[in-house]
C-alpha cells in the first residue's frame, strides 16, 4: 500500500511536480501526506480524498495554504473534518484557481462568499453532496461567477427551483449537471 512516506521521496526526487492525484488512497494519512508535499513548489493541480484516517483540519488547511497561490485545479473529496469556514480559508488564498470541486463536504455560505469574492473568473465548479448548500448560495455564485463554463451541483437535496433563478447570467455555460438534486 502507498502511504504518505512515498510523498517524502517524491517531493525530494521531483520537486517540480505540477499534478498530484491522491483520490481514493485510503492508506495515505492525509495530514502527514500534505505536510510531506511542502517541497512541491510547482504544484498546479491537486486532487485529494477521501482518506481512511481522521485528519486534523488545521494541519490540512495550513499545509494547503502553501500551495493555493499556484493551484489552478483543486478537488477535495470526502474530507468531512473540514468545515465550511476551513474550506473558505483555502479559497481566500486562491489566486489563479479555474477549477474547483467539492464532493461530500460541508460547503455552504461561507465558502460560496469566498468563491464569489476571490475567484469570480472561475470556469469550472462542482459541488456534490453538500448538506448545507442553500438556494441563496447557488444564486450568489451564479450571479457573480458569470464566466463559469461547467457547473455541477449534485446530491444537494436542500435546493429548490429558486436556486437556479440567476443562471441566466451564465452566458458562457457549456455543461450543467443537476443530477440527484430532488
Amino acid at each position: 500500500n502507498v502511504t504518505h512516506h512515498s510523498l517524502l521521496y517524491l517531493s525530494t526526487a521531483v520537486p517540480k511536480l505540477n499534478t498530484l492525484d491522491l483520490t481514493d488512497c485510503p492508506s495515505v494519512h492525509l495530514t502527514e501526506a500534505l505536510h510531506e508535499m511542502e517541497n512541491f513548489t510547482a504544484l498546479e493541480s491537486l486532487k485529494v480524498g477521501p482518506c481512511g484516517v481522521a485528519c486534523d483540519p488545521d494541519s490540512i488547511v495550513s499545509s494547503l495554504l502553501g500551495h493555493m497561490h499556484n493551484l489552478k485545479t483543486l478537488h477535495l473529496n470526502g474530507l468531512v473534518d473540514l468545515k465550511d469556514d476551513d474550506v473558505a480559508e483555502l479559497v481566500d488564498s486562491a489566486i489563479v484557481l479555474h477549477e474547483l470541486s467539492f464532493t461530500d463536504m460541508n460547503v455552504g455560505t461561507i465558502t460560496i462568499e469566498s468563491i464569489s469574492s476571490n475567484i469570480p473568473n472561475m470556469e469550472k465548479l462542482s459541488i456534490c453532496g453538500s448538506p448545507i448548500l442553500t438556494d441563496t448560495d447557488v444564486r450568489c455564485v451564479t450571479a457573480i461567477c458569470v464566466r463559469i463554463k461547467s457547473l455541477t451541483i449534485r446530491h444537494c437535496n436542500a435546493l429548490t427551483d429558486k436556486a437556479f433563478s440567476r443562471c441566466v447570467m451564465l452566458r458562457h455555460i457549456e455543461h450543467l449537471d443537476l443530477a440527484f438534486c430532488s
